[in-house]
This record gives C-alpha cells, structure tokens and sequence, in this order.
C-alpha cells in the first residue's frame, strides 16, 4: 500500500497515511525522510516524504508523498458566558481565554464595548467584545452581554435614636438623618410623625419617619421612637402652717392647701382626713393630711401639724413656763424615766417622770 499525496491540518499529520509492504524472501523494513518546505503561515508547509522498504537482503523500493499542511480552523474561546451583575460588581474588561488546534499562544484584542442604557442610570446592558487570531490569521470573534441591574435598597448612615423624655422636657426638633447606596446618590424625605396615645394625656409616643430612595427607585424606611412619660409626681405650693392651739380651744378648719405640676393638666387635691394622738386635758397632736395628683395618677402627700396643750400647768410647771424658752437639759437617775409630749413636738412639750416599772 502506498498512501496518496495528501492535505492535512496542522494538528493532524498522521492523517497522511503509512505505506504497507511485502517481500517474498521475509520482513521488510519501512522508514521516511522528509524535506519540508515553508508555506504561507508558521502552521502551514509542505512535506515532501520518500518512503524507502528494506528487506533481510539489503534490496530497497522507495516512492515519495506530497503532504501540504495547512491551519484553516480558527481559535477557539473558552469561558466567556453571559452574565447579570449588581450595579457595584461590573467586572474589569480582563482577557478572555482562547485555544487553537495549531497555536499554543493565541493573540486576543479587546474590540471595545457598547452600553445601553435601561429604566434607569444604575441599570444597563454592557456588550463587550474580543477577537482571537491564530499564527495563520484564522480568527473568531465573541461578543459578552453584562446586564447591569440595581436592586438593592440604601442604608442610612446616620439616625436619630430613640429616646425617652419627661413630658415636661422639650421635644426633640426634627433630625437630619443622612443615607448611602453601593451604586449612586441617595435621597432622604421625611414622612412625617404620627402620635399614639398612651394610659393618660401626658403619656404618648411620637413616631417620625423618614424615606431614604436610591436613584433607580429602591428605598429604605426607618423610624425613629421618642416615648414621652410623666412619672414626677406634683409638687405642693401651699399647705397651712404647723400651729399650737390650747386646749379646749376648738380645730381650725382644714385650709386649702394647693399644688402645681410639671406637665400640662390640672392637679387634684383631696383632704384625706386627721388622726389624733391622744386627746383633752392631755396634751396631743392632730395630723391633717392631703394628697395631690396629677393628670397621670402620679400623687404626693401633705400634712399639717396641730399641737394642742393643756389648759393650765401645776404649781412648779407655771412657775417654770415663764423659762420655756430656754431649752432645760433633764435630769433623772437609774430609777426614773423621761417622758416627752407630745412626740414630736413643734412648741411646747409636756415632761414626766416616772418610776421604772
């Protein structure tokens, strides 16, 4: 067998064949020599093969072949797909890999990209394209599609937080919260406030809102909580002096003690009644109490004291009520006790000795 001239791709020489032959005595030995000559391109040339048969007696046979090699396939590239990307992840051009059958280091040019523009400045289609080129000028193009879109919502950067104020305090004046966006320019409108009621006037909660929208739409709400409480319980302003009052002489009638608030509302003041500690011809006290209370049931109390002594003294006590004036340090031994009346006292006091028991 002898294989015809042949043309063969550059990756694929042993598409030329290989002769067969035969001798009548034994084996034959078949080898090659070629001569090659350069054709248009690196991967392209023609081969000029002698095929020469040798058999066990040294008697030969040769005929010659003709191989004209040629590159026509082009570059072949690999990886490069069709993508959808964030508006902040557009990846850099970079360089796309290619292969050849014949050369192992294909030129790529980047021929440059194209941008078409979407519903808005942050979604888009980036069309970008290459050309591979082998050592014979075989070429491929491809082209990749980027579609750019933004979906992700901005972030504020600066908030109002949250707080609890007296209702007597002053609101809070209204912020100026600030926000971002991985893509573009932000813009921050306030909503407004809204306030919910609570358990009394003075207990209520204010909600302002405010809207950060990124320049393709997408937008963040946030809202800020100030909780408003009244927990200061009123203040008396008036409460009728502690007085002393001889007995029999009759009780004063209860005054009228008034009270004032720090939160807006009237204050209720209710006498809730006297207690006395003892009574004639002893010397006692009576207490008078009031309770205010605000608007929120917040409360506080008041109290009058009135000191009621007796009508008249023994012998040595009116000689030495003239001295009471001055404070007199008491005397006693082990086998007496001090008492004191009444106790407390805001005037004068009754002192008794007695015996321990």
């Amino acid at each position: 067998f002898m294989p015809s001239n042949v043309t063969v791709q550059c990756n694929d020489l042993a598409a030329a064949g290989r002769p067969s032959a035969s001798d009548a005595c034994g084996t034959v030995t078949i080898d090659s020599t070629d001569a090659i000559m350069s054709g248009s391109c690196p991967d392209a040339r023609t081969i000029v093969r002698t095929w020469r048969a040798t058999d066990n007696s040294g008697n030969t046979a040769t005929f010659t072949q003709v191989i004209t090699v040629v590159d026509t396939q082009a570059p072949t590239f690999v990886g490069v797909a069709d993508i959808t990307v964030q508006c902040y992840a557009v990846p850099s051009v970079g360089t796309p890999i290619a292969t050849d059958n014949c050369d192992p280091d294909v030129a790529i040019t980047f021929n440059g990209e194209t941008r078409r523009g979407g519903s808005c400045v942050n979604q888009y289609t980036l069309t970008r394209r290459w050309t591979a080129t082998d050592n014979c000028g075989n070429t491929r193009s491809i082209s990749q599609r980027i579609t750019v879109i933004d979906t992700n919502r901005p972030y504020f950067t600066a908030f109002p937080a949250n707080v609890t104020i007296q209702c007597s305090d002053p609101t809070p004046p209204v912020a100026n919260p600030t926000a971002s966006d991985s893509c573009g320019t932000v813009t921050v409108t306030y909503a407004g406030q809204s306030i919910t009621s609570g358990s009394c006037n003075n207990n209520f909660t204010i909600r302002r809102t405010w809207r950060a929208t990124d320049q393709c739409g997408n937008s963040t709400v946030q809202t800020q909580v100030i909780q408003v409480v009244d927990n200061t319980p009123p203040t008396f302003t008036f409460v009728p002096a502690n007085i002393t009052i001889t007995c029999p002489s009759p009780l004063p009638a209860p005054g009228s003690p008034t009270a004032s608030d720090n939160c807006p509302g009237s204050v209720t003041i209710i006498y809730l009644g006297e207690a006395a500690s003892g009574s004639c011809p002893t010397a006692h006290t009576v207490t008078r109490t009031w309770r205010a209370t605000d608007a929120c049931g917040n409360s506080t109390t008041a109290v009058q004291v009135i000191t009621v002594r007796p009508s008249s003294f023994g012998p040595d006590e009116e000689a030495d009520d003239r001295d009471r004036t001055q404070p007199q340090a008491p005397v006693w031994d082990d086998d007496r006790i001090l008492t004191l009346q009444p106790n407390p006292t805001t005037d004068r006091v009754l002192i008794g000795l007695g015996s321990f028991a």
